[in-house]
């Protein structure tokens, strides 16, 4: 069986082992190197940096007092804190201070915190009383 071609002429185009690859075919790897490469090297522009927070506990030896807490974790970049509760001398030191506070709920007291007029109460009681100079964004 030999191959003919469209015009019907009998000639026709050598066989697959005779043909040779062309240096177009090598070339979309290369360029897809070439282009990973570039991506790679390529510096990402500045971005802001992202805000760092810290889980401030106050069960260990050797604390400092909460006065002091606020000027260190200013010094190391810390912008965001969670206490475990709603300790009245934490949340006064930390006022003006613009870090952004998360306050927790001992295990004790989260039962009752189902019931809206309760917990009504509790955050007029621990945290409304601290706004807005310190910054409580969450319980």
């Amino acid at each position: 069986f030999a191959p003919v071609s469209p015009s019907g002429s009998g000639s026709t185009s050598p066989p697959l082992s005779r043909r040779h690859a062309t240096p177009m075919a090598a070339s979309p790897p290369r360029l897809l190197l070439l282009l990973a490469l570039q991506l790679a090297l390529t510096p990402l522009p500045p971005s802001s940096p992202s805000p760092v927070g810290i889980n401030y506990g106050q069960v260990a030896d050797n604390l400092p007092s909460p006065d002091a807490v606020p000027p260190l974790l200013r010094s190391v970049g810390v912008s965001r804190v969670k206490i475990y509760d709603a300790d009245p001398g934490v949340l006064r030191a930390f006022s003006g201070t613009g870090v952004e506070f998360v306050v927790g709920l001992a295990d004790e007291c989260v039962p009752r915190m189902c019931d809206p007029d309760r917990a009504l109460a509790w955050v007029k009681a621990n945290v409304a009383c601290f706004l807005p100079r310190t910054k409580i964004s969450a319980v």
